[in-house]
């Protein structure tokens, strides 16, 4: 009994520090553009796709640093190529941020096929003036 508590003891062991693992991401980055003092880093990428390959919903975790406005928008698309029709903004994929450090979790449900991307907008409404790009890796 007392070897058999040690042998499971030593898995356990062995399990908790002998097999720590570290991913590589999910994803590259194709592009990015910052002004001066902002950033953004994407720290997770996770989709969900359909039987035939296309991304379902994709969720992205990450942290931002505004230094070039008070106040911005921070968003995820999807920038397709070619006539798209009008896109639905899903409140999930958008957040308000003011100047300083933070984390996002953004969630784009749409589907489409193209460039994702999370990007600093002017606030309220207005043109994007930082990113990043993003794909996922093959």
């Amino acid at each position: 009994m007392n070897s058999l508590r040690l042998l499971l003891l030593g898995f356990s062991l062995f399990g908790f520090v002998g097999c720590g693992t570290t991913a590589s991401p999910s994803f590259s980055i194709t592009r990015q553009q910052f002004e001066s003092g902002d950033a953004i880093t994407i720290d997770q990428v996770e989709s969900t796709k359909t039987a035939a390959g296309r991304v379902e919903q994709m969720i992205v975790r990450g942290h931002y640093r505004l230094r070039s406005r008070a106040k911005a928008k921070l968003s995820l698309f999807v920038t397709t190529r070619g006539p798209s029709g009008v896109t639905r903004v899903d409140p999930s994929q958008t957040m308000e941020i003011v100047a300083g450090d933070g984390t996002f979790e953004l969630k784009n449900a749409h589907g489409r096929e193209g460039s994702s991307h999370v990007s600093f907008y002017e606030f309220p409404y207005g043109n994007s003036f930082d990113g990043i790009y993003f794909a996922p890796k093959s």
